[in-house]
């Protein structure tokens, strides 16, 4: 499963994963994918941190994305 690193894709990709995901199932998965990836990226010298920062900025859309479904 990839994430997205642009802002404007999350709420559609996180739509798209919630079809068969249940909210609180679906965030604990993103969450800890979105870990995994950063913790890729660390390991990457190149870029890495632009996409660690991407990353994060993601992080905080699914946190909304998350309120906003409750």
């Amino acid at each position: 499963m990839s994430v997205p690193y642009e802002v404007e894709k999350v709420e559609f990709w996180l739509k798209q994963l919630g079809k068969t995901l249940p909210p609180g199932e679906l965030y604990r998965r993103v969450q800890k994918l979105i870990t995994l990836k950063e913790a890729d990226k660390r390991s990457d010298n190149i870029g890495a941190e632009d996409k660690i920062q991407a990353l994060k900025k993601v992080r905080e859309e699914v946190e909304k994305f998350y309120l906003k479904s409750k």
